[in-house]
């Protein structure tokens, strides 16, 4: 008797061995859906990265364009026109048609200004006239958008003012 008492406190119990599984289960539950945050967490960090370099190109372009300008207008609200001084191929021209901005230098075809993986949204060129002593300017406003590796949108806004000094 004392040898078959010895046996069962050395084993466990089949309702013992069910709740360590459906322990393990809920752990490893518990650690899938941590580790899938992370990961939509780190894609959706690259995409804002991603977003902010294409903006922040964007506008350093414009911002080039506007350095040494003795002319511009606003073509329309996505659309401007800028001339520079001793620019070989002038006139510059920005504009965004169907979620793409493009610059066309002179005579020479239209250049894409950013990557196909982003698209630009409500761009507003906005003319801001001489006054008071103060020169004239234009202020610039878009959003780019893109999707995340596991496919959810993410946008980013910009917005810069340039005064032109003459």
């Amino acid at each position: 008797m004392d040898i078959q008492n010895q046996h069962r406190d050395t084993g466990s119990t089949l309702i013992e061995t069910v709740i360590y599984f459906a322990l393990l289960a809920v752990i490893m539950g518990a650690v899938s859906v941590a580790a899938f945050s992370i990961v939509e967490a780190g894609g959706r960090n690259q995409t804002h990265i991603y977003l902010q370099e294409e903006g922040e190109f964007l506008l350093a372009k414009l911002d080039w364009a506007l350095s040494g300008a003795s002319n511009m207008s606003v073509i329309s609200t996505s659309s401007l026109e800028i001339v520079k001084y001793n620019f070989p191929s002038n006139p510059l021209r920005f504009e965004v048609i169907g979620g793409v901005m493009r610059l066309q230098a002179g005579t020479a075809g239209q250049q894409l200004l950013h990557s196909d993986r982003v698209s630009v949204t409500g761009m507003v060129f906005e003319h801001i006239p001489a006054t008071d002593g103060k020169p004239e300017g234009v202020q610039v406003s878009f959003e780019l958008n893109s999707f995340t590796p596991q496919g959810k949108r993410v946008q980013e806004n910009f917005e810069m003012t340039k005064y032109v000094r003459r």
